[in-house]
Parts: C-alpha cells; sequence; structure tokens
C-alpha cells in the first residue's frame, strides 16, 4: 500500500495539489469513496439520495489495505463526505 501511494504521489504532482498533511486522507479516500448509503426515495423515478458514508463498510476497506485508522484520519474522511455528499445530492 505504502509503495501505491509514494506511486501516486509521484503521479499526482504535475495534476493535483494536495496538502501533504492531507495526502493520506487523499489516498485513503481513493480506497473507500463507493461506500456509500443511498435512498431513492421516489422509487426509481425519483433518482437517488446520497445519505452518507456507510462507516462499517469503510472501516473494513480501511483495515483491509492496512490504513491506521486514527481520529484525524477520520475527521478528514468526513470533511471529504461532507463536501462529496453537497456535490452527489445536487
Amino acid at each position: 500500500m505504502r509503495a501505491d501511494m509514494d506511486a501516486a504521489k509521484v503521479e499526482a504532482a504535475d495534476c493535483c495539489l494536495v496538502r501533504p498533511d492531507c495526502w493520506d486522507i487523499v489516498m485513503a479516500w481513493r480506497v473507500i469513496c463507493g461506500q456509500w448509503r443511498t435512498a431513492s426515495p421516489g422509487g426509481m423515478a425519483g433518482g437517488i439520495v446520497w445519505m452518507g458514508l456507510d462507516y462499517a463498510s469503510v472501516a473494513a476497506g480501511l483495515a483491509g489495505m492496512g490504513i491506521e485508522q486514527t481520529p484525524d484520519l477520520w475527521w478528514g474522511l468526513r470533511v471529504m463526505e461532507a463536501e462529496a455528499k453537497g456535490e452527489l445530492n445536487k
């Protein structure tokens, strides 16, 4: 995992600015960003509402990739979740 993260840092250097203190959060987000809880309040014709991340699935995904689950990491993922949810629900 660390080798992949280091390689991604080199590849992303030319296309994306990420503060060094946020790098591990962004890499963790890449691992878990598909673990959403959704709802379809109007049935099939009503579209999808993105409720938030499924935290049990997020924890399993992080553990499966050997990513240490610190309070700072979880806080960063919650910040990213809030921003993504706002965009997804537009």
